[in-house]
């Protein structure tokens, strides 16, 4: 048999004795170098029938010899799904960590928040209890006189004579008394 080398590769592989060309057909067997052109001939090399030569194989013409292509490995279905499941697995680590981050940083401003909760319940309890302590002072007896004066010659507003009852300087009977409220 002969084998058409084209690139240093098997590019066909022909039988010496064509079925078409042989005693049968024509009543003779054609040679091979009959029925090709000279130059075809001369791009093939003989090799014996039972040669396990296959198309795409490389020849190695200081050797005459063939062997089979090196093999390109292919990335397999299991390969690329290994390659998946990393990139999740690598996804996944990333979403866990920064979720934790989140979460520390979540409970860290939760601290804070409380903390400064805290201080200012405790602050206002202060002032609760010196508001408190204030109001249940009696205020002093001669502060009505002069804040129904003011009032009355229009120097202080009733919005000032509530201030002052709230801050405990009139008493709730003198403010009814100084906005006319009986």
């Amino acid at each position: 048999m002969r084998v058409f080398i084209m690139n240093d590769e098997a590019h066909e592989i022909l039988p010496e004795i064509d079925p078409a060309f042989s005693v049968a057909t024509i009543g003779r067997d054609v040679p091979f170098e009959e029925r090709f052109s000279v130059d075809f001939v001369k791009r093939t090399v003989k090799v014996p029938e039972d040669s396990p030569v296959e198309l795409g194989w490389i020849y190695d013409a200081d050797k005459n010899k063939f062997s089979p292509p090196p093999l390109v490995e292919q990335p397999s279905e299991i390969d690329e799904l290994r390659e998946q499941l990393d990139a999740l697995t690598e996804r996944l680590e990333a979403e866990q960590t920064f979720s934790a981050l989140l979460q520390t940083t979540q409970m860290r401003e939760l601290s804070h928040r409380v903390a400064a909760e805290e201080a200012l319940q405790s602050s206002y309890q202060v002032f609760l209890d010196a508001a408190t302590d204030i109001l249940c002072v009696e205020p002093p007896a001669g502060l009505a006189p002069m804040v129904k004066d003011w009032y009355s010659r229009g120097l202080w507003s009733i919005d000032q004579v509530e201030t002052a009852l709230a801050l405990g300087q009139i008493s709730r009977s003198d403010f009814d008394e100084i906005a006319g409220v009986v």
